[in-house]
């Protein structure tokens, strides 16, 4: 009796401890961006140091004295396979004996290419503001 008085809270115990964790691979984890440590007033070595050297520093056109504006670009592409049309296609069918035909997809390459421009407005060495830019381009190969 004495090990069954025992036996249930360490059972009831284990279940609290095991029973409420999660399988999903990204909980627990903090997804960051590196916008998100730019602030109004940063100096320009902290928006370095978050998004490396930018590609390009341009004048800005009304005091290009004081003001610079650092541009960032980046590129990414992602392939995927989508059914670009139908063809015929010959096909016996062993049970009937019949020739017949049959419609087959045909899969074509979709490459989906996101250009991301960031333009940081610099101000005596500080970040006074800034501007995202995206632009998408779908093609399919054939």
């Amino acid at each position: 009796m004495n090990k069954l008085k025992l036996t249930i809270p360490l059972l009831a115990a284990l279940l609290s401890l095991f029973g409420c964790q999660t399988t999903d691979p990204q909980a627990g984890r903090e997804i960051r961006s590196p916008l998100l440590d730019i602030a109004k007033g940063s100096h320009q070595d902290d928006l370095i140091a978050a998004l490396g050297k930018p590609t390009r520093i341009e004048a800005y056109a009304d005091d290009p004295e004081r003001v610079k504006i650092w541009v960032y670009e980046t590129e990414s592409s992602v392939t995927e396979m989508i059914t670009g049309r139908y063809e015929e296609t010959p096909y016996f069918d062993p049970i009937t004996l019949e020739e017949r035909t049959i419609k087959e997809p045909v899969f074509l390459p979709k490459t989906r290419t996101t250009t991301r421009t960031l333009y940081f407005y610099v101000i005596d060495e500080k970040v006074f503001g800034w501007k995202v830019e995206e632009e998408m381009e779908n093609e399919i190969t054939d």
